[in-house]
């Protein structure tokens, strides 16, 4: 996979500060929009995440969270699931900083932190574990929450 380093952090959030300093800020910003996957579990189409999550999280409320197999495999494997993609479509692949919040233009309440983008446009790629599936929630393609989240993503350069 060809990727260039990762983008530069927000001013917000500077790139010197350390992983956890970076994330804290990051979690932070999140509180204050509402992004993809958050959007699709408000409409009540993300069967792992509720709209009661959404309002906790902005609220400051921890809730009590069980990560999933899927969840920790989805993020174990999305550098092999980006680079494959990138192979298959043979098209260079640039890999998205993980603490940056990409505003929504003309949105200021909607935000996305992207997995990667095609390096050659700009467009967003959505890495998803599609092997680790539940056959009742992803049928044939992906489910709606996930085609809500990334939709939403797409808005964001």
């Amino acid at each position: 996979m060809q990727t260039a380093e990762y983008r530069p952090a927000p001013p917000s959030l500077p790139a010197t500060a350390d992983p956890e300093s970076r994330r804290a800020a990051w979690l932070e910003e999140r509180r204050r929009c509402i992004t993809g996957t958050q959007i699709s579990a408000i409409l009540g189409l993300n069967h792992y995440i509720k709209p009661i999550d959404v309002w906790a999280e902005k609220k400051g409320i921890d809730l009590p969270f069980a990560e999933t197999e899927a969840m920790r495999a989805g993020r174990r494997f999305e550098r092999a699931i980006l680079a494959e993609t990138s192979e298959r479509a043979e098209r260079p692949i640039q890999l998205a900083d993980p603490y940056e919040l990409i505003p929504v233009a003309g949105f200021p309440l909607l935000g996305a932190t992207l997995d990667a983008v095609w390096a050659d446009t700009g467009a967003p790629v959505d890495a998803k574990n599609i092997r680790f599936r539940d056959a009742s929630v992803w049928g044939d393609a992906a489910p709606t929450s996930s085609r809500t989240a990334t939709s939403s993503s797409s808005t964001c350069r």
